[in-house]
């Protein structure tokens, strides 16, 4: 008589979008709630305050503030389920919004790795956070600048 052998526990499945895919194999589990911030960079500010308050009707809470030459809107959602899903749901919304700007560039997401109710009572780090400069941004800051100076 062979002994019974327990079948092997299948692998959870990962999600298809590579940062989400990097939250998961980084300990993040995806069934939890968590915050994340979208990125998008307008040519002059009044159309990223038009586009903010389109954003804002979608359920961010948004930033308006000027990066160098351009203005950034950022796009805050706390205590969110981040799937794929959603995150093409998001994705959706920012191409439509930069097919009607001219010059405006969606510039990604961040989404954090851990649960959002761990940093409940203060500031989570992606809050604490004053003004996003990230190298593509640095980048046409100082496009920017030149362009200022000449």
């Amino acid at each position: 008589m062979r002994p019974l052998r327990r079948r092997p526990e299948p692998a959870p499945s990962l999600p298809t979008n590579p940062v989400l895919q990097q939250i998961v194999q980084r300990g993040g589990d995806l069934s939890q709630p968590r915050d994340w911030v979208h990125f998008v960079y307008f040519p002059d500010e009044g159309s990223a305050r038009a586009a903010s308050e389109r954003i804002a009707a979608v359920g961010s809470t948004v930033a308006v503030k000027p990066s160098g030459a351009e203005w950034y809107v950022a796009a805050d959602q706390q205590n969110v389920l981040v799937d794929d899903a959603r995150l093409g749901e998001a994705v959706r919304i920012f191409v439509s919004i930069i097919a009607e700007t001219p010059g405006a560039q969606w510039d990604g997401y961040e989404a954090s790795i851990k649960c959002a109710r761990l940093w409940s009572g203060r500031a989570s780090p992606m809050r604490r956070r004053r003004g996003h400069l990230n190298a593509r941004s640095r980048q046409r800051t100082e496009r920017g600048r030149r362009r200022a100076r000449q």
